[in-house]
């Protein structure tokens, strides 16, 4: 049996969210085979520290992971408030499956966990501004920031566009961002 996706006959497709800590060895692997963001698109982001991943989504084709991303439970401040959110970093897709729509599916499992199954109101992610159309089909939307992180040498500017997923009615606060805390 095969999956049809983005015109794509697929092996049988199968996305799950795991606690990080909960993967096998083997699935540690995989993930590490994904690697993560372009670390070339801003001088910065290859001196910064990157915060480990509390959930994993993980995208499957035959068994085989091929896709996926990183969650990130934290409260941050916006404005003058503080606002709880789940970070999704590191999405990334094996070169031979991409543009087959599984950033999409895992996308959309990270954004059911966001809205459904944390506490959190929000999903943040940041990406380059070649990124942001993708983004935005998906649900997401930039917000102004400027969004601050922790480095090795102290609070910085982070250097590329951020962005929301909103879980309910509420509304993203105005103000500058703070992760207090490593990007992810």
């Amino acid at each position: 049996m095969t999956n049809s996706l983005a015109g794509q006959d697929l092996p049988p497709v199968q996305v799950e969210v795991r606690p990080a800590e909960e993967l096998t060895e083997a699935e540690q692997r995989a993930v590490e085979e994904l690697g993560g963001g372009d670390l070339n698109v801003h001088p910065l982001l290859a001196q910064l520290e990157w915060a480990p991943a509390h959930w994993r989504v993980l995208v499957r084709a035959g068994g085989k992971v091929v896709s996926g991303l990183k969650l990130v439970e934290r409260e941050v401040w916006v404005g003058q408030r503080r606002v709880p959110v789940v970070g999704v970093g590191d999405v990334a897709t094996l070169p031979a499956w991409r543009h087959r729509g599984l950033a999409s599916l895992a996308l959309a499992r990270a954004g059911e966990f966001i809205c459904h199954q944390s506490s959190a109101r929000f999903g943040l992610l940041f990406c380059a501004e070649n990124l942001l159309g993708f983004y935005q089909r998906l649900g997401w939307r930039r917000v102004a920031g400027p969004t601050f992180v922790q480095a090795p040498w102290g609070k910085v500017r982070f250097p590329e566009e951020t962005m929301i997923l909103e879980c309910g009615s509420e509304e993203w606060p105005p103000g500058e961002i703070d992760l207090e805390g490593l990007p992810w």
